[in-house]
């Protein structure tokens, strides 16, 4: 199966313009995943799509750069799947494994049954609680959801996380790139952001490639590559691929 990316790869941080980082505020202490349930409960399916669009993440780019890593998996798992912007592009690449997606939301997750459950297996559970009936070949975090947690919880949830992993197999993330602001940050300090809104209020934190590597690295993780792009809006971001399998 033949498919492209619009995003656009490059190899040094460096060769992008210098981005400016305002200090605004400061971001509470102590947040944990738990203080953002309300803001993925209460936000329109819409207007997440409508963000997705406004970042240029709408058409899949990140995932078209994940794809060749995962493409000839028999499973994998789609990581707080939302609105299904990640498996619907799994499907248009022509992906032929199984597809298991986990998604805490309540309105996510009924969108999710009406548009993939022909597709897709589809489950409504906290990732920090989920437990999968069997062990998938590749796991999918996309479009920044490790930054969802705090830095004290992301080494911890991705202990979890690959423990749902058969042996050989990958775990892709994807991140904004950590010297950028979020386009929508209303509170931007060092690494950790906000996003206020008239849902509720999420927290962020962007961890960088070399954070990643950390993880990786204790994980056990062989093979670990950090693929910088920019998306078709030229938005700074990163994919990480974390595999046992020669990549």
């Amino acid at each position: 199966m033949s498919y492209s990316t619009n995003a656009i790869v490059y190899t040094n941080e460096k060769s992008l313009p210098r981005i400016n980082i305002p200090h605004i505020k400061s971001v509470k202490n102590k947040w944990t995943n738990d203080d953002v349930i309300e803001f993925y409960e209460k936000i329109p399916i819409d207007v997440l799509r409508n963000w997705a669009i406004e970042g240029g993440f709408e058409e899949g780019c990140d995932i078209d750069l994940a794809y060749p890593y995962i493409a000839d998996t028999r499973s994998l798992i789609d990581l707080g799947g939302g609105y299904g912007r990640v498996t619907n592009r799994l499907i248009t690449n022509g992906y032929q494994g199984k597809i298991y997606i986990v998604e805490r939301s309540q309105g996510f997750y009924e969108h999710l049954i009406k548009n993939f459950s022909q597709r897709a297996n589809i489950t409504q559970q906290d990732i920090q609680r989920f437990s999968p009936v069997q062990k998938v070949e590749a796991i999918l975090w996309m479009w920044s959801g490790i930054g969802d947690f705090s830095k004290e919880e992301q080494l911890p949830i991705l202990k979890q996380i690959c423990t749902w992993l058969k042996p050989g197999g990958t775990l892709v993330l994807e991140t904004i790139l950590h010297t950028c602001v979020p386009n929508n940050a209303t509170v931007n300090d060092g690494r950790s952001f906000v996003i206020s809104t008239k849902y509720g209020t999420f927290y962020g934190y962007k961890a960088s490639s070399e954070e990643i590597q950390e993880y990786g690295e204790q994980l056990g993780f062989k093979y670990i590559k950090h693929i910088n792009y920019l998306t078709p809006l030229g938005r700074p971001r990163v994919v990480h691929i974390l595999s046992n399998t020669v990549i």
